[in-house]
Formats: structure tokens, sequence, C-alpha cells
């Protein structure tokens, strides 16, 4: 009798657990839909290596190019875009394997590969001489990189919140991803409350979190291949450190890092000043992992006075 009520709990307790993991499971969206929600009529597409980039070119004057981080899109730098459009020609676009960009067998890029994908894609725009160039978590690393492998190509560089340097763990959510196993669970995993969750942590202040906001990082996570990508990406081996390289950037640069940031430490914002030759570091006390996205004014008012100066 004791077995059976055992048996009976065991075989309960895998339906419960059964029924858990498919209520957190949704089918890929197709691109037309979700390209479709998300495009406007500035949205542009270009094709570097085989695969069709979706960008956005505003406005005229010294060029500003834009790189959003992890799981992101060019959507991140919208408030910098209202706010340093004025004089400024800003170019971003999405990295392959994320937003609107398409995907193929190469993706995910390692830092180098994407740094070198960074200069194609601005040869297919024909945009010249040096650029300023600000990169957010990821796209902090591809920026930082793309500045010491291709140094003659880099007017000023902003960092923000970047990634490249070790001593801090992965976010959870990218921890499991990597796991035998429970990465091919995350590959379907798409509950709207699972986006919620890792957008409020990305701010300091979670109030700000908006429903169009989760809507819009749901919309781009589910859109075919890219959930795909960030699993493969995730179950590769960590790439080496290339700190060394720092010490190459010639470029001016300020390194601007949410306070607050529970994803990349502030603390490393001190070693990324002490490596690179000509830095500074600016906090914004209280604000999260995407400062430029939860305090576009303020982030983008010191941006505006680093690279007038």
């Amino acid at each position: 009798m004791r077995a059976k009520r055992f048996f009976q709990s065991v075989v309960a307790s895998l339906v419960v657990l059964a029924l858990g993991i498919v209520s957190i499971l949704r089918p890929d969206r197709s691109r037309a839909e979700v390209d479709a929600m998300l495009e406007d009529t500035r949205s542009r597409h270009v094709v570097v290596d085989g695969l069709r980039v979706h960008y956005r070119d505003e406005g005229s004057g010294p060029v500003l190019v834009l790189i959003h981080g992890t799981s992101s899109s060019l959507h991140t730098w919208e408030g910098w875009v209202r706010a340093l459009g004025a004089g400024r020609r800003i170019i971003r676009f999405d990295l392959p394997g994320y937003g609107l960009t398409g995907v193929d067998d190469r993706t995910p890029f390692t830092s180098a590969q994407y740094a070198a994908f960074v200069g194609r894609f601005l040869d297919e725009l024909h945009v010249d001489g040096p650029v300023d160039v600000a990169g957010s978590s990821l796209g902090g690393f591809v920026a930082w990189r793309f500045a010491a492998l291709q140094q003659g190509r880099v007017r000023k560089l902003v960092l923000v919140d970047p990634g490249g340097m070790p001593g801090f763990k992965r976010p959870l959510v990218f921890r499991l991803l990597g796991v035998p196993g429970l990465g091919r669970i995350g590959r379907w995993a798409g509950a709207r409350f699972i986006f919620a969750g890792n957008v409020r942590d990305v701010y300091g202040d979670d109030s700000l979190v908006t429903d169009a906001l989760i809507d819009r990082y749901q919309a781009l996570a589910l859109r075919e291949g890219n959930r795909s990508t960030l699993v493969r990406r995730f179950s590769r081996p960590d790439e080496p450190s290339h700190v060394s390289e720092l010490r190459r950037i010639t470029a001016p640069t300020l390194i601007l890092w949410g306070s607050a940031d529970a994803w990349i430490p502030f603390s490393l914002a001190e070693r990324f000043h002490r490596a690179i030759p000509r830095s500074r570091v600016l906090a914004i006390e209280g604000a999260g992992h995407v400062p430029m996205e939860e305090r576009p004014a303020e982030t983008a008012a010191a941006v505006d006075a680093f690279l007038a100066e």
C-alpha cells in the first residue's frame, strides 16, 4: 500500500512538473509577423555576409554608431536618438542573431567576429573616416574590441555597462541556457512572465518598466531563430580573456555605468578605467544594466558633452 501511494505521489509530481514546463513554452513567431510589429518608416536593410541586417540611419553630421546588447535590439537606443539626433548622423543596427536581423549557421559570432562585422556593415553603408561608437553590454564588448582592433575607425568610444571583463558570473537565466538539457527547454521558453522578470532585473527602478517594453522584448525573443541562436551562444565555452587589448584603445573613452547594475557589477568599471589609457568613469546612480534605456535624458546629456569636447 505504501509503495502504491509513493508511486502515485511520484506520478503526480511528474505531472505537475510537466504541466509547469509546458506552461512556459511558446512556439516561434514568424519573422514576417514580428517585423511587421516592430519595423517603421525609418527601418532599412542591407545585406552583410549574406545576412539581411535591420538598421536605422538618421540625421546628418558626425557619425555616431550604436551597438545593443544580448537579447536586445536597436530599439534600446530610442531615447538617445531623440536626445542626440540634432546635428548628428546616428546609425544603429540589430546584431546578427538578435532583433530583426537574420541568423545563419555562423551565428553566434565571437566578439572578434562581431567587431569585424561592424566594420563590414559600415563599409556597406560607405561610412568612411573615424566615427563615434557606443555599445551596451555585449555591444560594449563588441565596441571596445572594434576600437582596439581597428583603431583608426573610432574617434571617441562610449562603453555602457560593457561586457568582456572577467570576474563576474553570468546572469542566472544565461547560465541555465548553457546547461545540457535545460538549454533545449530554454530554446522554447517564452512565457511573458519570464521576460517581465528579466526586464525588471536590468532596470534599477523597475517601476519604469512598461507593458509595451515587456511585449517588445518578448516579441523579439520569439522571432524565428533568435532563441536558438541564444542557446547556441551560451552552450559554447567562454571566450578567452581579451583584456590585454584594452591598452591598445587610442580613442578617448567614456565608461558609463549604472551603479545598481545587477548583471555586470559596477565594480568592474574601475578595472576598465585602469586598462583603457584615455578613459573616465561616470556612475549613473541607482540605474541598472541599461541606463541609456532607463535614464535616456541624463545619460544622453553626459554623452553629448563628452562627444562635443
